[in-house]
């Protein structure tokens, strides 16, 4: 398992603990001399130095580990190691010294001897106390040596046991030498178990601290991208310092792309792209299995970025059972990566998987939540308008905000046709608006219409001819949403990408449920129109009405003001129409007033506003028009009249039908739209003098009208 090292002040209370140790093994040893009464008080001198020397030694160790820790030293080890190894000497010494004192090797100080040597192989290593041990065996040999030759021992009599010569037997030596050794392996033997325990303890210690902080991580991030680099700066800094990071799967290219965060591949990871399949990471992002190179010399799938690795470990990260991507770690050691930093590293994958599972949870959440409310904002500004032309244009708007694209058109099908009503974004508009087409034929409107359902082209152009030509030759992903109201498709809206394959199906979902508004708007302006057109025409011969002409050729006297144009207006009134009444009928005469309602309209331009104004007079209003121009319009309008034959079903030929026409111009003969009607009117009363004739206000004896005056009834004048 890769994990940092311990530091400087584990090492000093390590050692601290180490020394008050002995301090209490050194007391014991003096009691245990004390309560067995093994030693004669004229000979505890010398023990009683040894100890004292041993306590300063301790002492001094103790203060050296106290400031160290207060200074803060960085690395301690090596003078506590040269501390460590003086102490035990010394202590040997003692320990020599009260066996000899105690009457050799059946005396009580034996025991405390190979319990000592057992303390050895638990604290220093292998080296050390094997070196130890040996210097205890010869400490052993030459207290044995003293009590042969020292006949002193001999008088405390039951603590030693001397064979009959007076000397002690050399099986005892045997003995003892081989207790030391035993005592020495078993306490490194314990010391190898505690020290792996303790190692392994360490480890879940760290791990469990590791996982606490990525799961704190997730709560402390303001994004998804930010959270992912905290986890990988919290891998960075505890247990893979080298290189260490997320690599997240690209469906579109088929790649894995390092994160910004990934820690060790330098300032800019993420143009780096491995291809699925290659490597350690592109096969485990295929396979989804993790997978531990711990000499990546010998794996030949490793694909050589940094030439300092030598083991890699990468694990896959799920995202509602897919992968998604892989969490990888690399070491500049071969070995050191275990199958425990397989289990750590996917316990944290899986959490990266779940945390992003329900990011994307939430995300769609939100999403669909700022969609609807989007769409009940959309909804209510398109509903706010019934005219027709302010509609379409809130349409365009809105949808662009929507679902962004580089052309959008408005298309309501009439009969077996689509008709463009409104778009955005095409070089020549004036081209598109009004262009109508037909359902059959090689277009992807007619299955949006057919189906009813709406549909996207990845790759226009490579399906249909139409998006090779201009003005759609712009057009590489295109969508079409039908627009359906009551359950009837009345047309649809086309939205254009210059990218291939650009539209999602989440996009798709978001332009039909914009498209099932503007169909009810569309719908509610519809009718609305068609009422307001009711209102507003003349039901006999489909022309404008009386109410309409006063609001429009006030509308156009406002506009001719502000822009500094002309407006002119025609009066035109059939000549002897009572007669044609009273000859033939009203059906006869109301079948002429319709047959000259539709000669009008074809002589007037389709910027013209043709009215009936009451009875047999009919109106014309000509925006930016001279009097000249109106004499002139004026003059071929009579001349139709008289040339045409007029045909009544049931009666035959009327006969010719002649007309008389006043014209005035604003502001050359009126200030106001009620004076230039009155002028109008005016100089259509003295052309009917003579009639059949165009006559301009302010010629011949046309009065001009009085300030204030209203416009005479044309129905009482005539």
């Amino acid at each position: 398992m890769a994990v940092v090292p311990g530091t400087s002040m584990e090492v000093l209370q390590a050692n601290r603990t180490a020394v008050l140790a002995r301090w209490v093994g050194l007391a014991a040893t003096l009691l245990a001399l004390l309560a067995a009464r093994a030693v004669a008080p004229h000979r505890l001198m010398p023990l009683v130095i040894l100890l004292g020397a041993a306590a300063l030694l301790n002492t001094a160790a103790w203060l050296y580990l106290r400031a160290s820790a207060r200074a803060g030293l960085p690395k301690p080890a090596f003078h506590l190691t040269l501390l460590l190894h003086g102490q035990l000497l010394l202590d040997l010494v003692v320990l020599a010294v009260a066996l000899q004192q105690s009457g050799g090797a059946r005396g009580p100080i034996l025991a405390l001897c190979i319990l000592y040597a057992g303390l050895l192989g638990f604290v220093l290593s292998r080296v050390a106390a094997g070196m130890l041990a040996s210097l205890a065996v010869v400490a052993l040999a030459a207290a044995l040596a003293v009590s042969h030759v020292d006949g002193t021992l001999t008088a405390l009599g039951e603590a030693a046991v001397l064979d009959g010569s007076g000397r002690y037997p050399w099986e005892h030596l045997g003995f003892g030498a081989t207790f030391i050794f035993l005592a020495v392996a078993a306490g490194g033997r314990l010391r190898k178990e505690l020290e792996r325990g303790q190692e392994g303890w360490r480890q879940r210690a760290l791990e469990l601290a590791v996982l606490h902080q990525v799961v704190e991580a997730d709560s402390a991030a303001p994004d998804v991208d930010a959270w992912i680099g905290r986890i990988t700066q919290i891998l960075a800094s505890t247990l893979y310092p080298e290189d260490v990071g997320f690599l997240f799967l690209d469906e579109g290219e088929r790649v894995v792309r390092p994160h910004p965060s990934y820690h060790g591949l330098g300032p800019n990871p993420h143009a780096l792209a491995i291809p699925l399949g290659t490597g350690i990471t592109g096969t485990v992002a295929r396979e989804g299995q993790p997978l531990l190179v711990p000499d990546v010399r010998q794996d030949p799938r490793y694909l050589k970025v940094l030439a300092h690795v030598a083991a890699e470990l990468c694990v896959p990260v799920r995202v509602e059972g897919r992968v998604r991507g892989v969490l990888n770690v690399e070491t500049r050691r071969s070995g050191v990566l275990t199958q425990e930093d397989v289990h750590l590293m996917a316990t944290v994958a899986d959490h990266v998987g779940a945390v992003l599972a329900r990011e994307r949870v939430l995300a769609a959440e939100r999403a669909a939540r700022r969609k609807a409310e989007s769409l009940e904002r959309v909804a209510a500004v398109l509903n706010s308008t019934l005219e027709l032309d302010e509609l379409l244009s809130r349409v365009l708007e809105h949808l662009s905000r929507l679902v962004p694209s580089v052309s959008t058109s408005v298309q309501v099908l009439e009969g077996d046709r689509l008709r463009i009503v409104a778009g955005r974004g095409f070089e020549q508009m004036d081209q598109v608006l009004g262009m109508s087409f037909p359902l059959e034929g090689d277009n992807p409107n007619r299955m949006v219409i057919g189906q009813g359902r709406p549909l996207i082209v990845p790759d226009a152009r490579a399906s249909f001819a139409a998006f090779r030509t201009k003005p759609h030759d712009h057009i590489r992903s295109w969508l079409g949403v039908p627009l359906v109201s009551r359950g009837k498709v009345i047309g649809m809206i086309a939205l254009d990408r210059s990218e291939v394959n650009a539209f999602s199906s989440e996009e798709s979902e978001t332009a039909l449920a914009f498209a099932n508004h503007v169909a009810i708007a569309l719908e509610n302006a519809g009718r609305y129109q068609a009422t307001l057109h009711q209102a507003m025409t003349d039901e006999l011969t489909g022309l404008y009405n009386r109410r309409y002409f006063r609001q429009e050729l006030e509308r156009e006297v406002v506009r001719s003001r502000r822009y500094q144009h002309l407006v002119s207006l025609l009066m035109v009134d059939l000549d002897d129409f009572k007669r044609y009444n009273d000859r033939y009928g009203h059906p006869a005469g109301d079948q002429l007033l319709k047959e000259l309602a539709g000669l009008i309209r074809r002589v007037v331009r389709q910027t013209d506003t043709a009215v009936r104004y009451g009875g047999e007079e009919f109106a014309v209003i000509l925006p930016e028009t001279d009097a000249a121009w109106a004499l002139g319009l004026a003059e071929r309008l009579r001349q139709a009249i008289a040339a045409h034959r007029f045909v009544v079903e049931g009666v035959g030929p009327l006969g010719q039908v002649t007309a008389s026409l006043g014209v005035a111009t604003f502001p050359r003969h009126a200030r106001s739209a009620r004076a230039l009607l009155q002028a109008a009117d005016e100089a259509l009363l003295q052309a009917k003098q003579g009639k059949d004739r165009v006559l301009l206000y302010g010629s011949g004896e046309a009065r001009a009208p009085v300030p204030g005056e209203s416009p005479s009834d044309p129905q009482a004048a005539r």
